[in-house]
């Protein structure tokens, strides 16, 4: 019976230590640093993947608010499915600009206004945004919140908020403490962005080790310049109704998630006024027809 009554009581004080752990900021380490990564193939000739790591750098005032800056940089690969298509690219990222007020993220962008991107308060039933409504002047995606439980990472446990399936059946997207979503950072809380391509978080670091994630994922932070061009992604991005591309693009296609070409032209610039907000795949070739690159763009409103 004594061993009974001191088998429950180090259960409940077990328990009890895990309830009262500190909450832990989702950018309160300044050595951590989160990868990802976007794949897929709109039109079944050329698989594109693109890389993205997130790191954490100085605070910086903005309209007489104080936000941490993070920055990214991403690295481009395209590889033949069908068709002949090599190439490696590598350029710095979009800043985002973020800060924390309790359990809520709020972060903004150089052209947006700021938004809520996470709520670790939330419960089951809840609607939460995305990530990405850090670029989308405080409108844009949401999902509802359908579980929340805890998760051991680096020795401590974890919130874990588990979102619907959002647009696409069969996805299966969480936002951890101290993680964040485990599709991105600032990405979509969906794993399949509309038929064809897929995101994923393939690692989060701290203080140079691995602590969620894949140990040998890959880490962008430099150019190697034997095997890297530079290349200027679209900008504006998301678009409203016009959008610039690289300076080398002579012909361009965008096409929609299910591989459908929406518009094709000649240049470097494109009228986007008349599409539906959602994602699309922008694809351009130089004047010897050489793909120059291919970048995921966001339309809105």
């Amino acid at each position: 019976m004594r061993r009974m009554v001191y088998g429950l009581l180090a259960i409940l004080v077990s328990c009890t230590d895990i309830a009262a752990q500190t909450y832990i900021p989702l950018f309160g380490d300044t050595t951590r640093m989160w990868t990802s990564t976007i794949s897929g193939s709109a039109e079944g000739d050329c698989l594109d993947t693109w890389v993205t790591t997130h790191w954490i750098d100085e605070d910086t005032v903005i309209d007489g608010t104080t936000y941490t800056r993070v920055r990214s940089r991403e690295r481009h690969y395209v590889t033949p499915l069908m068709d002949w298509c090599q190439s490696v690219t590598e350029y710095p990222g979009q800043d985002t600009y973020v800060r924390e007020v309790g359990h809520a993220v709020f972060a903004r962008s150089d052209w947006s206004t700021e938004s809520l991107i996470y709520d670790l308060d939330a419960v089951v039933g809840d609607t939460i945004p995305y990530p990405i409504n850090a670029y989308e002047n405080g409108s844009g995606w949401h999902a509802i919140v359908v579980q929340v439980d805890s998760i051991l990472v680096n020795g401590t446990y974890r919130t874990r908020q588990t979102v619907s399936d959002g647009p696409n059946e069969g996805d299966t997207v969480r936002v951890i403490e101290g993680i964040g979503a485990t599709t991105a950072p600032f990405g979509f809380l969906s794993q399949q962005l509309g038929l064809s391509h897929f995101g994923r978080l393939d690692c989060v670091r701290e203080s140079g080790q691995v602590i969620f994630g894949d140990t040998w994922c890959e880490l962008i932070t430099g150019i190697a310049p034997t095997v890297v061009r530079r290349q200027s992604a679209p900008f504006p991005n998301p678009a409203t109704d016009h959008v610039t591309f690289d300076e080398r693009f002579t012909t361009y296609k965008i096409t929609d998630v299910y591989g459908r070409t929406v518009i094709q032209g000649i240049g470097n610039h494109a009228d986007v006024l008349r599409l539906p907000s959602g994602t699309y795949l922008v694809r351009g070739w130089d004047t010897q027809g050489i793909i120059v690159g291919s970048w995921p763009m966001v339309v809105q409103p």
